[in-house]
């Protein structure tokens, strides 16, 4: 075999793969600078041989990344989360990177206040993922804004699902984690991670879309005032942030949403959902 034929074979191969949406994870390069650099790691827009993106995520916690790869392996094979293609770096390091499909289009928290069709359609769509991931037993456990992508030209089925580092199985028991604003007062408890809190924090998602505001503004300063869990559950119980949704109706469909009480929610992702449609224009 020629020289030109083993480059020929080699390209095609790789070509073959990432068409075939599995990145050739050695041929994954990225920038020198990252795209997004949170409080807990960065995030880098990587490229294939043929040009295909790719999310490469580094999480400060080394292994809060080890588990984000295992649960999304395991959730493979659903178009509404990015699918898992391997780690970016070498055995050798501690903390390699996360490879995933790139999603399309801007964060929540950066698109903002939408009409209230828009906002309706994109959380209804967030919950038909949510009833995916409740099926094959798992729980998210953070969501919020800036963990669902929207691509506006393509509509809401392009809404996408993303950063599974606290996710966990269905009956796991867990401690106080989440994003405090979006996050169910359950979460602050140690206890049995169930959908229930899912669903909370989609109707917080969803306040937000409509207002403009975070569920709870309060909350936030609080956690970092180290204040005790029951305040912090007294002003989860308020919900002011809902006296500006106009529609009495939807309203009373967010109030069941953000319920303290998870026994007084939907019974699951479906339900809500259902709930949601005579609003969605």
């Amino acid at each position: 075999m020629t020289m030109r034929s083993l480059v020929l074979i080699v390209g095609l191969s790789l070509s073959t793969l990432a068409q075939a949406g599995r990145a050739p994870i050695g041929w994954v390069r990225i920038p020198a600078h990252p795209i997004e650099k949170g409080g807990v790691g960065k995030v880098y827009k990587g490229n294939d041989v043929v040009h295909k993106p790719f999310a490469v995520k580094f999480n400060d916690d080394a292994a809060v990344s080890a588990h984000e790869a295992d649960v999304l392996k395991k959730l493979n094979g659903y178009d509404g989360w990015p699918r898992y293609h391997g780690r970016y770096g070498n055995i050798f390091q501690k903390n390699r990177g996360l490879i995933t499909d790139w999603a399309h289009g801007e964060t929540l928290e950066k698109i903002g206040v939408q009409h209230q069709p828009t906002a309706v359609q994109i959380v209804r769509q967030l919950l038909t993922h949510l009833g995916e991931l409740h099926r094959r037993g798992y729980v998210h456990r953070d969501i919020k804004p800036r963990n669902i992508f929207f691509d506006a030209q393509r509509g809401a089925e392009s809404t996408t699902l993303i950063d599974f580092g606290l996710t966990e199985r269905i009956g796991t028991t867990v401690h106080g984690e989440g994003t405090p604003a979006f996050c169910a007062p359950e979460q602050w408890r140690a206890g049995k991670a169930t959908p229930s809190s899912d669903l909370y924090g989609a109707a917080g998602v969803l306040a937000f879309l409509l207002t403009g505001r975070l569920p709870f503004q309060e909350t936030e300063r609080l956690v970092e005032q180290g204040v005790n869990r029951s305040d912090l559950e007294r002003i989860h119980e308020q919900r002011d942030v809902l006296r500006s949704v106009t529609d009495p109706s939807l309203r009373a469909v967010l109030h069941k949403g953000l319920s303290p009480n998870p026994a007084d929610r939907y019974e699951s992702a479906k339900a809500f959902r259902d709930a949601l449609a005579p609003f969605a224009g």
